[in-house]
């Protein structure tokens, strides 16, 4: 049923945004208006292309208050285009195609509109009561006006109660809503937090330093960084962030430049980008301050492998390579509408050292100290700045280091003294085992972005393989596994870069768990500190699994049902809806949802799963409990084929 409350649009009747022409997309026709598509407030809790953990923000987000329930309504007149009804990511969303051939999407709903929900249940309880649903409806020709009721507001996928309200081009590339009028007052100029400097070349130092440097903001409305010392080839990064007139969040900032000697090095303004490039977010950002929660650092110069296009061309790529001497910066953080905050600072330019070149050594001392260590560590990578071709020791405090490149017919030796902050070239080699000590020693294998790289320990039964464009850039990786009475791990370290696309990690399984149900990998998340784990497939003796994770990996056995418990029927205030719900959880391969099964009464219901409270819900139109008792069945399995089997007795 389609309407729209008098009371409603007259309060939204400002919020109709004419297009300003400076800054229309040229695909939306002249005098073209959209709506701000809710009831719930003027307000953005987020705004387009803002840091997010693996990709930029494609949206701009509508703050409801903590609280679902707020009608949402079309933006534009246009066609259902798609409806997507799933417990991850978007939640429940709605497309819309208007006549243009763009889009509107209106993601993370508690319940869309009495027709779309009828068509997803058709569907639904045709196929076996799956909770999920993703259709294209284009076909249906179910059309909607500006203003007319998509449905309510709710907390759907990831995140907390909001609107995540999306426009895509014709092509299908998330646009900035600003462009077309989807606003809000903003006088507030943004705010510089920070500066960070990356030594970039292998005889970059910063400060006299191979780490990246920080340094916090010293206040103050046009804020100076100061001198900094640097030498080699280094990139500027910033933590900054912008705020508007009614609002307690912070936001990405529109723009940027930067300007050294008054000469224009780099510029950046976002108004869309491509969904196969928002992982880019990682390397348009400082990465390894990202992975270290040290904030979302902006920099200032094109790293490679970027493919983004938001940024100018100004003749440059952003990377800094002065001669020595004194040099003068400024930087520009600009936000939509107009806001200019300008930040200043200086880079004194040093002449860069000499680098360092590893001693060849005799295969008699190789032979005698080096192939006896029978140790391995993990933790190789932590010791090293590198990139293809140079690595510099941090201050780890150790101080020496056996170089042994592999897959030549008579590979050279290698023996180095570490001193912190010295750069050494690498000898040309994709394969190299450092040796640290009789008890640490790694293979470190280099990968490159345009071709497939496999790398096979024989001798401990893995297999890693990086796909063509895995990485973004040439860079290294660790993998060791270390096989206990007690524990199996594998270790897939990377250096300082993020990986773009999976790899494939194939494990040669111990003895004791060949053939045994529940066998899977699981990848150590360290920020929430437990294991995640991963989807794969036994193949004789052979774990397979896809994975964009790194770091540490444990083979574990899952051979225990989900836990179920507390058992409720409620009301939902928002609609007046009845539900039932249990708490259903599975620590270890999570819940196989689509196959559970919840029935009341002997009447079967979608199970809807919500998985920020660990809640399956007994979803069904229409449905009223009995007053007293009634009778809760529940069949609920996990990702490891256990299953749990319930029986409950709840009054209303």
């Amino acid at each position: 049923m389609r309407f729209c409350l008098p009371v409603v649009i007259l309060f939204l009747i400002a919020s109709l945004s004419s297009l300003n022409a400076q800054n229309t997309p040229d695909f939306i026709p002249e005098g073209t208006t959209y709506l701000w598509p809710t009831n719930a407030s003027n307000y953005f809790s987020a705004t387009f292309a803002e840091t997010r953990s693996a990709h930029f923000h494609a949206a701009a987000d509508i703050g409801t208050w903590a609280r679902e329930g707020y009608d949402v309504y079309a933006t534009r007149d246009g066609i259902l285009y798609r409806v997507t009804i799933s417990p991850y990511g978007y939640g429940t969303v709605i497309y819309l195609k208007h006549d243009d051939g763009s889009y509107s999407l209106y993601a993370h709903m508690q319940e869309v509109n009495d027709e779309i929900r009828a068509i997803a249940d058709s569907v639904r309880f045709n196929n076996n009561y799956v909770y999920t649903f993703d259709e294209v409806l284009e076909h249906k020709n179910i059309r909607y006006r500006q203003g007319d009721f998509l449905g309510r507001t709710g907390s759907t996928g990831i995140g907390p109660p909001h609107l995540h309200f999306e426009l895509r081009t014709p092509t299908n590339k998330p646009f900035n809503p600003k462009l077309v009028g989807v606003d809000i007052p903003d006088s507030v100029p943004p705010v510089f937090s920070a500066i960070a400097v990356e030594p970039l070349s292998a005889d970059a130092l910063v400060n006299g330093s191979k780490n990246i440097f920080t340094r916090n903001s010293p206040g103050g409305r046009h804020p100076n960084f100061g001198t900094i010392r640097v030498s080699g080839d280094v990139g500027l990064a910033v933590n900054v962030s912008d705020r508007a007139d009614s609002g307690r969040n912070v936001y990405a900032v529109y723009e940027l430049k930067l300007e050294i000697n008054d000469e224009l090095y780099f510029h950046s303004r976002v108004d869309s980008f491509s969904y196969e490039t928002t992982r880019q977010m990682l390397i348009d950002r400082v990465y390894p301050l990202l992975v270290a929660g040290r904030g979302g650092y902006q920099r200032m110069y094109i790293a490679d492998g970027n493919q983004l296009y938001f940024y100018k061309d100004t003749g440059r790529s952003g990377v800094v390579s002065l001669p020595s001497g004194t040099h003068n910066f400024r930087i520009t953080a600009k936000d939509f509408a107009g806001n200019t905050t300008f930040a200043y600072g200086r880079l004194q330019v040093e002449e860069p050292r000499l680098l360092k070149q590893p001693k060849q050594f005799n295969n008699r001392w190789a032979d005698s100290k080096v192939k006896q260590f029978q140790g391995q560590n993990h933790e190789i990578t932590s010791l090293f700045h590198w990139d293809s071709a140079w690595i510099a020791p941090r201050n780890t405090g150790v101080q020496s280091l056996a170089i042994q490149p592999i897959g030549s017919p008579l590979p050279v030796d290698y023996y180095i003294n570490l001193r912190p902050n010295e750069g050494i070239i690498l000898p040309d080699a994709d394969v190299f085992r450092f040796v640290v000590n009789e008890t640490e020693h790694a293979y470190v294998h280099r990968i490159h972005p345009g071709k497939y790289s496999t790398i096979n320990l024989p001798d401990s039964g893995v297999e890693v393989t990086f796909r063509p464009m895995s990485v973004f850039d040439t860079t290294h990786v660790v993998i060791n596994r270390e096989l206990l009475p007690n524990r199996d791990r594998i270790y897939v370290t990377p250096g300082l870069q993020p990986l773009q696309r999976d790899y494939t990690i194939k494990v040669l399984l111990p003895v004791w768990l060949r053939g045994v149900d529940g066998v899977g990998l699981y990848a150590f998340n360290e920020r929430r500190n437990r294991y995640d784990y991963q989807t794969g497939v036994v193949r004789g003796d052979t774990l397979i699994v896809n994975t964009r994770h790194t770091g540490m990996f444990e083979l574990r056995v899952d051979n225990a049902p989900p836990l179920v418990s507390r058992p409720a029927i409620w009301q939902r205030r928002a609609d007046g809806r009845w539900f039932a719900s249990v708490r259903a959880v599975d620590l270890q391969t999570g819940l196989d949802f689509d196959n559970a099964e919840f029935y009341v009464n002997g009447e079967r219901g979608l199970p809807a799963y919500v998985p920020d409270n660990n809640q399956l819900r007994f979803d069904l139109p229409g449905w009223t409990p009995r007053r007293g008792a009634n009778q809760i069945e529940v069949v609920v399995p996990d990702r490891a084929g256990n299953v749990a089997s319930h029986s409950f007795t709840v009054n209303r």
